[in-house]
């Protein structure tokens, strides 16, 4: 069964962006960077990183210059937070019922983004607390 994997640098423990899908430790070695290891652990490369002294995650602002968004990277921000809330919309629909309204609109909000002024600068929306 494969497990998703996350590879950070050896040095700063700042993440790359993305992930793979690998099934065993071997193709894991045969597939991280170089300079860089790989983990399980399930962190958010844009706010966290690995502090490679304790093995443990810790919060982290990534410098201003990172955070400006290519439109490319923006939508695949947004795609990823649109996904991360899909159990959400199958929860609901699983039960016979409505997706709750602040979910509902949190969705909707994000695939509105890269409409709004000053784009792929504009603050993404906040999710609503967990149903």
């Amino acid at each position: 069964m494969n497990k998703t994997w996350l590879f950070y640098d050896a040095v700063s423990g700042v993440f790359r962006p993305g992930s793979m899908s690998l099934p065993d430790e071997q193709t894991v070695a045969d597939n991280t960077p170089p300079g860089h290891v790989a983990t399980d652990m399930d962190a958010d490369p844009w706010t966290q990183r690995m502090d490679v002294a304790t093995g443990l995650l810790v919060p982290y602002q990534r410098p201003a210059v990172l955070q400006v968004l290519d439109a490319p990277t923006a939508r695949a921000k947004r795609d990823e937070l649109l996904a991360a809330c899909d159990w959400v919309v199958t929860r609901a629909y699983e039960r016979g019922q409505p997706v709750p309204a602040d979910w509902a609109t949190y969705r909707q909000a994000l695939r509105d983004w890269p409409s709004q002024p000053g784009w792929p600068d504009a603050p993404l929306p906040s999710p609503p607390p967990a149903p």
